[in-house]
């Protein structure tokens, strides 16, 4: 039994959610995300970089609202700087760096979610 939450707060149940909802998506993407196909598929570009400005956003607003439970997603800084990148600074995106995210980063990261909504990480007791 694990010695964190009993339960999540609501607010935290979502944001993983939503964070979860993403990642799924772009594992149903994964075949057609390459550098070349982000490159030369516009549609595909607004997908991917839509679903990860969503999981980087989560993650900002999770690391504000219960800063315990993001201490549980090792890659958040990484996914929250991406999101800026997209958001901000949309010139300067590196599409080999956006394909390796979705192939290794976040397929980890839906593990540790799904681990966090499972109850199975020892999610520190909030206060």
């Amino acid at each position: 039994m694990s010695s964190g939450y009993s339960f999540i707060p609501r607010r935290t149940e979502k944001l993983l959610y939503d964070i979860l909802h993403s990642a799924d998506h772009l594992e149903r993407l994964s075949t057609r995300i390459t550098v070349v196909n982000l490159e030369t598929d516009e549609d595909l570009q607004i997908m991917v970089e839509r679903r990860l400005e969503i999981i980087g956003e989560a993650i900002r607003q999770l690391e504000s609202s219960d800063e315990k439970n993001a201490e549980m997603i090792p890659s958040r800084a990484g996914m929250v700087g991406l999101r800026n990148v997209i958001a901000h600074q949309y010139g300067d995106i590196d599409y080999e760096v956006i394909a390796i995210t979705c192939h290794i980063t976040v397929p980890e990261l839906a593990r540790q979610v799904r681990e966090l909504l499972d109850g199975k990480l020892d999610a520190p007791a909030s206060g």
